[in-house]
């Protein structure tokens, strides 16, 4: 089993005024896409 580790996601935060959910959502479901095709670095 793998596990993928991801942090600093800062949810519901503002950078320079700009809300980032949207870019969130867009790399959150990239990264699942390769979980699901599993890709990641190899041992």
């Amino acid at each position: 089993m793998r596990f993928i580790h991801t942090s600093d996601w800062h949810l519901g935060k503002l950078l320079f005024e700009n809300r980032l959910v949207g870019d969130q959502a867009a790399a959150f479901k990239e990264g699942v896409a390769a979980a699901e095709k599993g890709q990641g670095e190899e041992e």
